[in-house]
């Protein structure tokens, strides 16, 4: 029972966490706006990002606190072995998010800082310096899925009906490219606000029933962090958005996604998982034709309202 107490505790720190990252991420976005100048835009903020990111994070962190009660005993990973996944989780985390914020941030500094009409110059430099930290983020990305492999996340086993298949060598790789494609799929889904939320919710939902009463501890707690705040985000991400997951906020979904794909171990969940995503892909598809009919059969219908 002490154990459901600390897992539940978990999850709740995963959504006060992400509700509060919430809050102050509007509060920021709100002055930010304000304060830029003509012809730069906030299209590409990560505001929104941070609800789900600063969740996991807390929530990580408070399993890591509570190891000595949570961990203990798992089947799988020892209390060691945990907080180092735990660890690479967070690095890969920070490197997808802020990887490329990093290299922006000086240039968007320099522009904030000067007085009077930005030149054309300065714009012009800013937008040079976003499409290099832009082209970047593939590489960020592949950092991030190499370290959590490093970090002991990989598949050891592939079952193919009642076959399975030892993968030896070709774990870690095969763990890569899984991760990598996890997060460009869901970056499909940028155009449904909140989708990606609701599929770490409902993922991260399905894990922790299964894993629960099977010894997966570690497993268990994480799905908690994650599920804890992918809800608290909903309140920002959910269509309509107040701040809408941007590509890396859409990365870290598939990030955490995968992660969470390759630590479960059933195979109930990986049908379960393999369906939903498949179904919102294919609303994503059908929500862009019939946008595209739309627009072809009344192409003034996209500018009512203005």
């Amino acid at each position: 029972m002490s154990r459901l107490i600390l897992e539940g505790l978990v999850g709740l720190s995963a959504f006060a966490g992400a509700i509060m990252a919430g809050y102050r991420s509007w509060h920021a976005w709100r002055r930010l706006k304000g304060r830029l100048p003509a012809g730069v835009s906030l299209r590409s903020s990560s505001h929104g990002d941070f609800p789900v990111f600063a969740g996991v994070l807390l929530g990580m962190a408070v399993t890591a606190a509570a190891a000595g009660g949570l961990l203990p005993g798992d089947r799988f990973h020892s209390v060691d072995g945990a907080l180092m996944i735990m660890g690479t989780i967070s690095a890969g985390l920070i490197l997808i998010l802020h990887g490329q914020s990093a290299l922006l941030m000086p240039s968007l500094l320099s522009v904030l800082a000067g007085k009077g009409p930005v030149s054309d110059a300065a714009k012009e430099r800013l937008n040079r310096v976003a499409a290099r930290a832009r082209r970047v983020q593939p590489l960020l990305e592949l950092t991030a899925a190499v370290l959590v492999v490093i970090g002991g996340v990989r598949f050891g086993v592939v079952s193919v009906g009642e076959r399975s298949f030892e993968l030896g060598a070709w774990s870690p790789v095969l763990t890569v490219v899984w991760i990598m494609a996890a997060m460009n799929v869901v970056k499909l889904l940028g155009g449904l606000d909140g989708a990606a939320n609701v599929l770490l919710l409902v993922a991260s939902v399905a894990i922790f029933y299964f894993a629960l009463g099977g010894g997966e501890h570690f497993l268990s707690a994480l799905a908690l962090a994650i599920a804890g705040a992918a809800l608290g985000s909903l309140r920002f991400n959910c269509y309509p958005a107040r701040m809408p997951l941007s590509l890396r906020g859409h990365a870290v979904a598939g990030f955490l996604f995968a992660v969470l794909t390759v630590l479960a171990r059933q195979k109930t969940v990986a049908v379960l998982l393999l369906v939903f995503p498949l179904a919102l892909v294919a609303i994503l598809l059908g929500g862009a034709m019939l946008a595209i009919l739309e627009r072809t059969m009344m192409p003034g219908s996209d500018r009512e309202g203005e």
